[in-house]
């Protein structure tokens, strides 16, 4: 899902169509199977939390949600805190709700809003391409980059490495 509300006038209703969409039982939301099985890995070493822009009335009741194969620790919604990324609000509320400083938060993100919003949040964004691949901007903002989700842990499992001496 991309986050362009500023510079797309029609989001609203764009978006407003793709909740009723999923609502209705139209469209259900699947995971992608090699993400899937990416976040089950990290799962297993890591404790996650998701955060979407979806509303958390939607959030709650994705069959997707079942289909993980882990339960997150908790799940957040930009709706929650009322601001978009690139705000960092969203981050703050996790790092609030997890009781931790933002900059022990590590964030996964395939947009530049998200890069940009950890960044803010002081915490650690890894871009991982999806949408777009990384340039300069996305450099500047990230601490860590990726075209592939599946390098995660081996980035992770590096910076905790490092950090333990």
């Amino acid at each position: 899902q991309r986050e362009y509300p500023k510079q797309a006038p029609y989001f609203d209703i764009v978006q407003k169509r793709y909740e009723g969409m999923i609502e209705a039982k139209l469209k259900t939301l699947k995971p992608n199977n090699i993400r899937l099985q990416e976040l089950q890995t990290l799962a297993q070493a890591y404790q996650i939390s998701l955060c979407s822009n979806l509303p958390r009335r939607l959030l709650d009741q994705l069959s997707c949600l079942n289909e993980l194969g882990f339960k997150p620790l908790h799940i957040f919604s930009t709706r929650e805190v009322m601001l978009s990324k690139p705000d960092p609000a969203i981050y703050l509320k996790i790092a609030r709700t997890l009781q931790v400083l933002p900059n022990k938060l590590i964030i996964m993100d395939a947009t530049l809003n998200g890069i940009q919003a950890s960044y803010l949040a002081n915490a650690k964004g890894i871009y991982v391409a999806q949408h777009f691949e990384t340039n300069s901007t996305i450099q500047e903002f990230s601490t860590a980059h990726t075209s592939h989700f599946s390098q995660v842990k081996t980035i992770l499992d590096e910076w905790l490495k490092d950090r333990n001496g």
